[in-house]
C-alpha cells in the first residue's frame, strides 16, 4: 500500500511539474506579445570605434602594444584573437578607459577622445567568468540586473519588454524559470550559463558589447550557437560587438563579420573581414587551415 501510494505521489509531481512547464511557456508567449507591443522603437544611436596607432609602454620601458590600427564598426560582430601575450585583452582596456593608453588616437563617430569613458553607459562588458546569482532564476537575474541599472525614467513595462526581448535572442526562454544552479543544486548547462552571462548586460541595453572570452569552455556546438547569436544581435539592434576568442572552431570564427588578429608583443597581424582571412594570407604565401 505504502508504495502505491508513494507511487501516486510521484505521479503528481510529474503532472504538477508538466503543468508548471505548460504555465511557463504560456505566460512567456503572452509576455512576448505584450513586449512586441510596448517594445521602444530604436532610435537609430550607433557607435564607430577606431584606433590608430595606439600604445601602451610600462613604467619599466616594457612595450605592452605596439600601435595596431583598426576599427569595431556598427551592426558588426569582431572577433579578436592571439596568441598568449599578444594584448587580446588589453586593447579591449586601453579602448573602453580601463588602462589609459601611452600614445594614440581613439575616435568615436568621427569624435577623437582618451578613450569611452564620454559613453560608458552605452558600453557594456561581459567578463569570462560568469557573474551571476546562483540561486535566482535566468528570468529573476536578467530582471534583477536590468531593474537595477536601467534608467530610472523607464517605465516597468519597458523594462519587462527588452527582459523578454533579450531572453528570445539568446535562445533562453525555455529555461526562464529555471534556477542558475551550482555545485550543491542542479541548474543550467555551462553553454546556457554563457548566455545568461552575455544577457545580464544586453538587458542594460548598451549600444557597445565587449567580451572577453565568452566561448572558452564550451564545446563546439556551444561556440558556434553564442557566436551566431552575438552576430544576429549586432545585426538587429545595431551593436557594436567585440569579443575575445581563444581557438574557435570554423564554424563559431565565421560567425564574426570581422577579425582582429594581433601578434605577442601587440602587433597587428590583420584586420578585416572574416571572409576575406583566407584570400590575404594566400596572397602572403601562408595556407590557411581549415577543418
Amino acid at each position: 500500500m505504502r508504495r502505491e501510494v508513494q507511487e501516486l505521489e510521484d505521479y503528481h509531481d510529474v503532472v504538477e511539474a508538466e503543468e508548471r512547464k505548460r504555465e511557463a511557456k504560456q505566460t512567456a508567449a503572452v509576455s512576448f506579445e505584450e513586449a512586441r507591443a510596448s517594445s521602444p522603437k530604436d532610435n537609430g544611436e550607433t557607435y564607430k570605434i577606431e584606433f590608430e596607432d595606439i600604445r601602451l609602454v610600462l613604467p619599466d620601458g616594457t612595450t605592452i602594444m605596439r600601435g595596431p590600427s583598426g576599427c569595431f564598426l556598427p551592426g558588426t560582430s569582431t572577433a579578436i584573437m592571439g596568441a598568449s601575450g599578444a594584448g587580446k585583452t588589453t586593447i579591449m582596456n586601453l579602448v573602453t578607459g580601463k588602462v589609459k593608453k601611452t600614445s594614440g588616437v581613439i575616435r568615436v563617430n568621427g569624435e577623437e577622445c582618451a578613450s569611452l569613458a564620454k559613453w560608458r553607459s552605452r558600453v557594456a562588458f561581459v567578463p569570462q567568468e560568469d557573474v551571476m546569482h546562483r540561486e535566482l532564476t535566468v528570468l529573476e537575474n536578467l530582471e534583477f540586473s536590468a531593474y537595477t541599472r536601467l534608467p530610472a525614467t523607464w517605465a516597468p513595462s519597458r523594462k519587462q519588454a527588452l527582459v523578454f526581448k533579450v531572453l528570445d535572442s539568446l535562445n533562453l526562454v525555455q529555461i526562464q524559470r529555471s534556477k542558475i544552479g551550482d555545485e550543491f543544486q542542479r541548474g543550467i548547462s555551462g553553454g546556457q550559463r554563457k548566455r545568461v552571462n552575455v544577457g545580464l548586460e544586453l538587458v542594460a541595453d548598451p549600444k557597445v558589447l565587449f567580451l572577453d572570452e565568452p566561448t572558452s569552455g564550451l564545446d563546439s556546438v556551444s561556440a558556434t550557437e553564442l557566436s551566431l547569436m552575438l552576430r544576429s544581435v549586432a545585426e538587429s539592434d545595431g551593436l557594436t560587438i567585440a569579443a575575445v576568442i581563444h581557438s574557435p572552431g570554423p564554424a563559431a570564427f565565421d560567425a564574426f563579420h570581422r577579425f582582429l588578429l594581433l601578434q605577442t608583443g601587440g602587433r597587428l597581424v590583420y584586420h578585416g573581414a572574416t571572409r576575406d582571412v583566407e584570400t590575404y594570407f594566400g596572397s602572403i604565401g601562408f595556407a590557411y587551415p581549415r577543418g
